[in-house]
């Protein structure tokens, strides 16, 4: 029996050894929508603040410091998020699953997780930590070590918050994980634009960053044993054999998964001076935190198909329709923006000497379309047991960006980099899409994308009109283009009356909670 108590209000005591009465809760239903919808506004909100504060570092960063510098840290910054993810092997999304699945069940489960984090924790400071021996003997740069032990102290504190955040959206909980997330970018900032002056090399920022994880690991954890406390922990040969059989098929996919994004960093990394990969992270950059936003509503919706997965596939279907669709509304309006504000965004981020990434994040922007989509994948196919197709499909996304960015880098630099990426990540949406009809998951919404498709071909018709004007005008015309978007789709049909309502209701609700 579980020695950990279940969730419940404050003041209620509940017997050591009782099983959970209110385990995850259902999302069918209009309550359910609801609450979903409430959730992924929750992630959206505070990834948007967390992408505002990572663009301030950026600016800083830029203005404070020369492009070696800025590719160095990216260098080191692509590879914690890499070894993070190699050792988490999909853990986190397993525990959610897991506990959705056996609600009755989640002490022990919770139980038998937090041991495994344990070999996460020291897998990712070992790993990093070896790194930095053999890259500060190969290059002669001892400076490196101190980056790879910053960047390791970060990869361990980001197991915790994967690790605490599974355990919250397993109950449809998530304001611990965005109050986290917000705590952390605001800890970061704060740290950079007050103390980092330029003087020093990146160790120093990665090192800034390392606090910053540790910050929200250390509040996330508090909440976490607070709400679901657990006393002790669970670990054998056997445990780590169950859970490892289900993850790593799902881990081994979300590295090579999230390697994709880091890849062009690191092959320019290897194949360029570090001045090219400062030049196109100015443009990646931007991009990278965009791609975060689809993963906001994506993890709202998890437990949902998880649920759905084994009581109503036809409901699962329709869910998910209705997130490509509602995801590629969103996306429309991001990517234009951008496009046609590119050169004052970098102008404002880098100043003249980033001038060639202007053309690069034009080109890159458009992956935000496709990544939108493609988000959905990796948790629809989880939710149906379908982790080592996806694992399949990414490693085969993974090879071919591997060998057309090596060919292409050598020559065309960033735009080599720009080539390959959009390459895969097109190849990655047209294959998931063909996989998860096979399996009875299809996309039947595509009238309703073309409708959006033509709101998007007005907006964009309206920020072409403005071309070279003065920042103040496009600013304008982008948010009267933006308004003028969102009007057309609830017109043409590319919203229904009834999600425009909720999200109506859903802002009128927050104001009055805000007062």
């Amino acid at each position: 029996m579980s020695s950990c108590r279940s969730e419940a209000p404050r003041g209620t005591a509940i017997a050591e050894g009782t099983e959970v009465s209110d385990g995850p809760r259902s999302t069918s239903g209009p309550g359910g929508g609801r609450r979903v919808v409430r959730n992924s506004a929750l992630n959206l909100a505070s990834q948007v603040t967390h992408a505002v504060v990572s663009v301030l570092v950026i600016f800083v960063l830029v203005r404070r410091t020369d492009k070696a510098v800025l590719g160095e840290y990216y260098t080191v910054f692509a590879l914690m998020l890499a070894v993070q993810l190699i050792m988490e092997a999909g853990l986190s999304t397993i525990l959610t699953s897991r506990i959705v699945r056996s609600p009755g069940s989640w002490g022990r489960i919770l139980e038998e997780a937090t041991g495994l984090l344990l070999l996460e924790i020291i897998g990712s400071l070992a790993l990093l930590i070896g790194v930095g021996f053999f890259w500060a003997y190969w290059s002669g740069n001892s400076a490196v070590l101190l980056s790879c032990a910053a960047a390791g102290c970060a990869a361990a504190a980001l197991q915790v918050q994967r690790h605490c955040a599974g355990v919250f959206r397993a109950f449809d909980r998530f304001g611990h994980e965005n109050i986290a997330r917000v705590v952390q970018g605001a800890t970061f900032a704060v740290a950079v634009v007050a103390v980092f002056d330029g003087s020093h090399g990146a160790w120093v920022v990665l090192t800034m960053l390392a606090i910053s994880h540790v910050v929200a690991a250390v509040l996330l954890a508090y909440s976490t044993q607070r709400h679901t406390p657990c006393r002790r922990l669970r670990f054998s040969r056997s445990i780590l054999k169950d859970w490892l059989s289900e993850s790593v098929p799902l881990g081994m996919g979300d590295v090579a998964r999230r390697l994709t994004w880091q890849l062009d960093t690191l092959l320019l990394g290897l194949l360029q001076p570090a001045a090219v990969v400062g030049i196109y992270s100015v443009a990646y950059r931007p991009l990278g935190l965009l791609n975060w936003l689809p993963r906001a509503v994506s993890t709202a919706t998890f437990s949902s198909f998880t649920r759905l997965a084994s009581e109503n596939r036809t409901e699962l279907n329709d869910t998910f329709s209705r997130s490509l669709r509602l995801l590629l509304v969103i996306s429309l309006p991001i990517v234009l923006s951008i496009f046609f504000m590119a050169a004052p965004l970098i102008m404002t981020l880098g100043g003249e000497e980033y001038a060639d990434s202007i053309l690069m994040l034009r080109l890159l922007i458009w992956i935000t379309c496709l990544s939108f989509l493609s988000m959905q994948f990796r948790f629809v196919m989880t939710a149906i047991g379908k982790q080592r197709v996806f694992a399949r499909l990414v490693f085969a996304v993974f090879a071919i960006e591997v060998g057309v960015e090596t060919m292409l880098i050598p020559y065309w630099g960033g735009f080599g980099a720009c080539a390959g990426s959009l390459l895969g990540e097109f190849t990655f949406v047209v294959a998931g899409l063909l996989i998860l009809r096979r399996t009875g998951v299809v996309m039947n919404e595509w009238g309703a994308v073309a409708k959006a498709s033509v709101a998007g071909a007005v907006m964009g018709a309206m920020l072409w009109s403005v071309q070279g004007a003065s920042v103040t005008l496009l600013i304008t015309v982008t948010v009267s283009a933006t308004v003028v978007y969102g009007v057309l789709c609830c017109l043409l049909g590319a919203v229904r009356r009834e999600e425009a309502a909720l999200v109506a209701r859903l802002y009128r609700f927050r104001r009055a909670a805000s007062r």
